[in-house]
């Protein structure tokens, strides 16, 4: 005899005894078909406790072939079981439609969302995991539901580089996330959602996020920018992007963290531009671009060994910088660096001799 048969024929079992069953058997063991029917012996006492457990066992069987048969892409069968009143597309926390979005069974998901009780958004991320993982068709069926919002999905795909799935989602008005998903294109280096992004103009290309730059002791600290991110990652198309559009400032520290990081290229971009000037910070970035000489020697000596020679090189030949003007800023900058005490007191020994 078949497990819906079996279901049909259970007498009727009180709401409230049934959920209790229910929810100990599945906290309890997970996967509660061995484990329900030995828990039930010990509450024998009550019959009607009995016949609940193996309502819950048979329940169970018919869920796990749900999906089994969604995973496998059995769409008959998928069809068939759904038909069981006591069967819904959403039971086991979701587990049937959640498992056809990681694995890209649109076909399946399909049938699962024709059905009337199916909610495509009771866990909160099947939107966002098809996002990242790339299923715009996926994406599409979901999207078909005014329900589905997935609240990082728009951020999901940009971290991820679907730049398809970034427009499809862009055109939809019910995704708000823009500025956190241009941050992350941004730091991920990708030109073409980031185009794509500033062409929708929803997101601010000179906002300023959460995390905090700092380049010298006792400053306020300042937020990154899209630019900052973008030269965190080395891309210099992202950035020749974003300083082409008229809404984006920039302060001076986008030069200062391209010499801390050592990107020759991004700097000579940057050096390129009008609005940034060499001498911001009373030449600081020379000073960050050699902060890290372990030597512990005057950090701009020409035959000291620095961290990023090639950004010390450019900044001299720009000839803006002045290497004179840093003595005050040495100290500070081995301050907050990875330098030891007697490094500290190495370069502090340096600046007095050089005065």
């Amino acid at each position: 005899m078949s497990s819906a048969s079996i279901v049909n024929e259970v007498p009727e079992i009180p709401e409230d005894v049934l959920y209790i069953v229910f929810t100990h058997c599945f906290r309890t063991y997970r996967h509660p078909l061995q484990p329900a029917r030995q828990w039930a012996r010990l509450r024998s006492v009550n019959h009607t406790w009995k016949i609940a457990a193996d309502r819950v066992i048979h329940l169970f069987e018919l869920w796990t072939w749900l999906f089994s048969h969604c995973e496998k892409e059995y769409i008959d069968t998928t069809r068939f079981l759904l038909q069981h009143p006591s069967v819904e597309p959403g039971c086991d926390y979701n587990l049937a439609i959640r498992s056809c979005v990681i694995r890209g069974l649109d076909n399946t998901l399909s049938i699962l969302l024709d059905d009337k009780r199916a909610d495509p958004t009771s866990c909160g991320l099947e939107m966002d995991e098809a996002a990242r993982l790339g299923h715009i068709r996926i994406v599409q069926s979901l999207l078909k539901d005014r329900r589905c919002i997935g609240p990082q999905c728009l951020v999901a795909a940009a971290g991820a580089g679907h730049a398809s799935i970034v427009s499809m989602l862009l055109r939809d008005k019910r995704f708000s996330q823009h500025d956190e998903a241009l941050r992350t294109a941004c730091e991920l280096g990708d030109p073409r959602i980031v185009n794509l992004i500033l062409q929708d103009g929803v997101a601010d290309p000179d906002f300023t996020h959460a995390k905090t730059f700092s380049p010298r002791k006792g400053e306020r600290p300042k937020g990154y920018t899209p630019l900052m991110y973008a030269v965190t990652s080395g891309s210099t198309e992202v950035m020749n992007i974003l300083m082409r559009d008229p809404r984006v400032h920039l302060s001076g520290h986008e030069l200062l963290l391209a010499s801390e990081l050592g990107h020759c290229n991004v700097a000579r971009l940057l050096l390129k531009d009008t609005r940034i000037d060499p001498t911001f910070l009373n030449s600081l970035a020379l000073v960050v671009a050699a902060k890290k000489n372990h030597a512990g020697e005057e950090i701009l000596r020409d035959d000291v060994a620095h961290s990023h020679p090639d950004v010390v090189k450019l900044l001299l030949e720009d000839g803006r910088a002045d290497p004179s003007a840093n003595a005050s800023e040495c100290v500070s900058v081995a301050s907050d660096s990875n330098m030891t005490s007697s490094h500290v007191k190495t370069v502090s020994r340096n600046m007095r001799r050089k005065k």
